[in-house]
Parts: C-alpha cells; sequence; structure tokens
C-alpha cells in the first residue's frame, strides 16, 4: 500500500570540514628535472638532512639554493591552484597570498625506512613523488584483508577515532602524485617491504609573506 506521507525525494545539505588535503599530479618533464637535481645532491655531505628531519631514513638531502628556486617556479602553477581550489571552498580569498619556500629535500626511502606521526613548520607543506617502483605499488594488495594500515602508504591524520567521523586519509602515492597539505597536518609514512628497490620523494614547506 502507497504510503502519502513518504516523499519521493529528500533534499538536503551535507557539510565536511577539516584540513584542505589537495591531490594533483605532475608533469613528467618537471618530474624528471626535480629527479636529476636530486641526484646532483645526493651523497654530498654539504647537503646532509638527516639530522633535522623526523624520518626513520638515512639517505635524505637539502636541494641547493639554485635548484629550490627552480622547484618554486615549477611548482608555482600547482600552490597558486591549491590556494585558488581552497578559496573556492571556503569562501576566504587566498588567491593572491604570496608564498616562499623555506625548507626543501629528497628522501630516498628503503625497505623498512619509515616517518613516524609528524607535522612541519611553515603555513603549507607538500610531498611529491619522483619514483615509485611498481613492486612498492603492488605491495598493499597482500595485505588487503589486514585492517591496518599497508606497506608503502601515506597516512594523513586529524581529529580522534570516533564513530560517524572519517579522521584519516590514506594513499598509495604513484610516480608523480603531489599532495599539498596545512603544514600542521599530522601525517606518516608506512614502511614497505619489498627488498632492493627505493622510493624517491620531495617534501617541503612553505610560508605566507
Amino acid at each position: 500500500m502507497e504510503n502519502k506521507f513518504v516523499p519521493t525525494s529528500i533534499e538536503s545539505q551535507s557539510s565536511c570540514w577539516g584540513p584542505f588535503l589537495w591531490q594533483s599530479k605532475l608533469l613528467p618533464t618537471i618530474v624528471e628535472e626535480i629527479l636529476k637535481r636530486a641526484d646532483n645532491v645526493r651523497g654530498n655531505t654539504k647537503y646532509n638532512a638527516q639530522h633535522k628531519l623526523a624520518g626513520i631514513m638515512k639517505d635524505e638531502w637539502d636541494f641547493k639554493e639554485d635548484d629550490r628556486e627552480w622547484i618554486k617556479e615549477a611548482l608555482f602553477p600547482w600552490v597558486h591552484t591549491y590556494l585558488g581550489s581552497y578559496s573556492d571552498m571556503s569562501g576566504e580569498n587566498y588567491r593572491e597570498v604570496s608564498h616562499d619556500f623555506v625548507d626543501l629535500w629528497v628522501n630516498y626511502q628503503k625497505q623498512y625506512d619509515f616517518n613516524p606521526l609528524h607535522n612541519h613548520g611553515g603555513s603549507l607543506s607538500f610531498v611529491l613523488y619522483l619514483n615509485v617502483p611498481q613492486e612498492i605499488i603492488e605491495e598493499p594488495t597482500a595485505w588487503e584483508n589486514t585492517r591496518g594500515h599497508k606497506p608503502g602508504q601515506i597516512v594523513f591524520t586529524y581529529g580522534e577515532d570516533m564513530p560517524m567521523i572519517c579522521n584519516q586519509r590514506v594513499y598509495t602515492p604513484n610516480t608523480g602524485d603531489i599532495f599539498i597539505f596545512p603544514a600542521w597536518l599530522q601525517h606518516m609514512v608506512i614502511p614497505f617491504k619489498t627488498p632492493d628497490v627505493e622510493r624517491i620523494s620531495v617534501s617541503g614547506n612553505i610560508i605566507f609573506v
């Protein structure tokens, strides 16, 4: 029997709030150029960044000043788009905000290396991936029946783990991926188990000026 008190459609609105985490893809030409510049500082003790970073890994290096300027210019369209996207979502105008890079380093992650839960300084942070071997991309599928985070994933977390709250975003990165987010947003990197491969990523911090 038809119930005349039940509407055929219900109009509604929903709200989702919290940190603005944004994912995009870099051009292969930019990835290749940054990778070349990263390899030029690798192994030079002058640029060793291990002592100032949270990662449990030994192969981390700062970029030279001219490399930092080149990367800043190359990434400007992505940072500008992030600020525009946040402006559209929030109603706040961040499109014309000037910014500068204050930290920039490359990570060569190997088997069992990881980053514990941490955040960054500055206004915004980003991580981009220069090379992700297929073995690492496929590794989480071997653990798909487990509840926890999978090998090689990056995890962003905000707020408490409570019912009806999604307080984490989890990704298995690919080559060329870039994530931009508020610098205070806590995140961690799960170790991968595949031997004899390495994943190369670049991280940086941005300040509003």
